[in-house]
């Protein structure tokens, strides 16, 4: 399954850190450093414009830093990498085309390795910002091993292949419409830029949490690992800090408490357990549809 990637007109906020612009580029004081993720943010779609070139060259307008990657290979396919962006040149007098460069890189910033360069498009930029293959694709990418925290760094530009009077470029990023842009180059409506890998990428955040390890909290009750448990801001359990969480209801201290959502408590149908309701003196309580078995320390046999 492919892995499509978004260009986010939103400034990068992650901890990374952020990477020295490749040696592609001839210029890049113009480029923003924004975010890029697998899901939407729903950021405004907004025209980034370079400032002027007066030579040929390659022109730097965005750097996009992914979330960290999860430890994996990804793999060096003949059509590995895609992409869609709208771009437009002040006066089509001077011809430009789309840049594109990928990298992996440590945490820290340090490069670990180079996936794809494009240092030219196949369609020229128009007056009008218009849709482009971005890169010219699908493209091959060479393989690099990533490390658990890596990220990918899209950097993104325009290259200008003819002299004449100086232009701008412009590049189109954001996310917040309902429709992605297509792969062709006619296109001019304001729809979401992205990169698609042909691989399944993993991502460090994927299925990991704190404490709370496979927990799926959900308003319809559903859960892994936790089966019928409902955990809410309204029904935080704090006060069974010691419940061993399975999906056959084993609980250490509390045997056989039973959480469902039918709340059947015989003989007890309001007892509410949390930090304000302690149980000193009960060391195993059973709820059942049949009766309730209270065993007192020291005052009742086993």
């Amino acid at each position: 399954m492919a892995t499509k990637i978004y260009l986010s007109s939103a400034a990068y906020t992650g901890t990374v850190a952020i990477p020295t612009p490749s040696g592609i580029w001839t210029a890049s004081g113009s480029a923003v450093t924004n975010n890029c993720s697998f899901t939407k943010a729903s950021s405004t779609i907004t025209t980034v414009t370079s400032s002027t070139a007066t030579n040929t060259g390659h022109y730097l307008l965005g750097q996009f830093i992914s979330p960290p990657l999860g430890a994996q290979t990804i793999s060096g396919l003949a059509t590995g990498i895609s992409g869609q962006l709208r771009g437009s040149i002040s006066n089509t007098a001077a011809v430009a085309s789309a840049d594109i460069n990928v990298r992996v890189f440590t945490s820290s910033g340090t490069q670990r390795g180079i996936l794809f360069i494009q240092t030219s498009g196949d369609s020229a930029y128009t007056a009008t910002i218009t849709n482009r293959k971005t890169p010219v694709g699908p493209a091959t990418l060479t393989a690099v091993t990533a490390s658990v925290g890596d990220v990918l760094v899209f950097e993104i530009g325009s290259a200008r292949n003819v002299s004449s009077a100086n232009r701008t470029f412009s590049h189109s990023y954001g996310d917040n419409n309902a429709n992605d842009l297509a792969i062709e180059e006619t296109g001019t409506s304001a729809l979401n830029p992205w990169v698609q890998f042909r691989q399944t990428l993993n991502w460090a955040t994927s299925g990991n949490q704190t404490s709370i390890g496979r927990i799926r909290v959900t308003d319809t009750l559903t859960q892994t690992g936790i089966a019928r448990l409902r955990i809410t801001n309204t029904d935080t359990q704090a006060g069974l800090a010691r419940l061993k969480n399975t999906s056959s209801f084993t609980q250490l201290s509390l045997s056989r408490l039973k959480n469902t959502t039918t709340n059947i408590q015989t003989g007890l149908t309001r007892l509410r357990i949390s930090d304000s309701f302690s149980i000193t003196g009960l060391s195993r309580v059973l709820f059942s549809n049949s009766r309730v078995i209270f065993q007192l320390l020291g005052r009742l046999p086993e």
